[in-house]
Order: structure tokens, then sequence, then C-alpha cells
């Protein structure tokens, strides 16, 4: 199964991951998952990026992954997950 994830623009830190399935839209005032009627107020189409077909590491939790992107040609891209250096697992 693959995933989307909502991911910041300015700190490509992860911030959702939802079904690829799930229809998530971005408005210029939110994010909004119409699948499960979650509205998230600090996303929307101007600081936020969908990425769809990706998979996320297994201990997945928000905000404990970067999710980079590098372009190549066209419209060929890699991502790639990595740990987020600011997260601070909770005690």
């Amino acid at each position: 199964m693959t995933y989307q994830t909502l991911v910041f623009n300015d700190s490509n830190v992860s911030a959702f991951i939802y079904d690829d399935d799930d229809e998530v839209v971005l408005t210029p005032d939110t994010a909004v998952n119409k699948a499960q009627k979650v509205i998230i107020t600090d996303m929307n189409e101007t600081n936020t990026t969908i990425w769809t077909d990706t998979t996320p590491p297994e201990d997945w939790v928000n905000s404990k992954y970067l999710f980079t992107v590098t372009w190549g040609n066209g419209n060929d891209y890699e991502s790639t997950w990595s740990a987020n250096p600011d997260w601070i697992e909770p005690e």
C-alpha cells in the first residue's frame, strides 16, 4: 500500500500521512482530507506540497521525518525520508 504525505515546503517536515485513495486537497486557507472529513488549519496551498505514492518509515509519526525531493530531468524526481534533526522523542 502506498500513501500520500503532506509536507511543509519551508522545512520538508512530513506532517500528515493518508492513504493514496483519500481525497486530500489544498485550498488558499487549509488542507482538507475529504474522505476523513479533516481540516488542517496550519497547512495550505502556499506552504504545503502533497506527495503521493510514498512509503513512509514504519515508525512514522507527525514531524519525526523529513521528506526531501531531488528533481532530475523533466518530471523525474527522487524522494528520500530522513530523520528530522529537530525531533524530540516524547517521554
